[in-house]
């Protein structure tokens, strides 16, 4: 039998925890516990060991990234998604450097989160459009290509034609170790973190034909 999904909201509000724990089970994933601050957050999340946490950047007393940095450190096994009304560059920036899983506001539907839910439990990074834009690097053509090695260039036109890391790897007959170097260095230097990133970043920059 496939095991249920285990969750745990972090939010400093109460009715906010209440809804998406009613939404959530109404898409058949189990809320095992929540928390309204950061310090029962953590004893929460070591009780209960939860597959995923989703949680809230502004919390009473310490940031919620103070959370994820936590939990990267202790238990890095954990997904967190990141569901906030925070769509401030630097902040959204600092923690999609920590490591998290799925960024995306709260304002957006219950399917953006079941989405972002089941690409986190597959291992893929979900990020929403409306954050794409926020962190998306206005810079001029001519530094945008400047920013990007001939490889890098040629592994972000195989990006977004969606093959994976083992096929780009085969194509051009490197490790597979080497195209996620490769790829790492590509979303830091154009400032994005997925796909539809990447796509808006090189169609806006000139840098390749699509």
């Amino acid at each position: 039998m496939e095991k249920q999904v285990s969750i745990v909201l972090v939010d400093d509000h109460q009715l906010i925890i209440d809804g998406i724990s009613s939404l959530l089970a109404d898409i058949g994933y189990k809320v095992v516990g929540s928390a309204q601050s950061v310090r029962d957050a953590q004893i929460t999340i070591n009780e209960k060991d939860p597959d995923i946490v989703i949680c809230d950047i502004h919390m009473p007393y310490q940031r919620g990234t103070d959370l994820v940095r936590w939990i990267k450190e202790h238990k890095p096994w954990i997904k967190v998604i990141v569901l906030s009304m925070c769509d401030d560059r630097t902040t959204i920036s600092e923690v999609v450097a920590m490591g998290i899983n799925a960024y995306l506001l709260k304002s957006q539907s219950i399917q953006n989160l079941q989405t972002a839910i089941e690409r986190t439990i597959g291992g893929r990074f979900f990020i929403s459009e409306e954050i794409a834009d926020v962190l998306m690097s206005k810079v001029d053509a001519d530094i945008a290509r400047r920013m990007l090695t001939c490889r890098e260039e040629e592994i972000l036109r195989l990006i977004l034609d969606e093959l994976s890391n083992r096929e780009i790897a085969d194509k051009l007959f490197i490790s597979e170790r080497t195209v996620e170097a490769h790829r790492r260095n590509i979303y830091r230097k154009t400032s994005t973190t997925s796909i539809i990133g990447l796509m808006k970043w090189a169609v806006e920059n000139n840098v390749v034909v699509l």
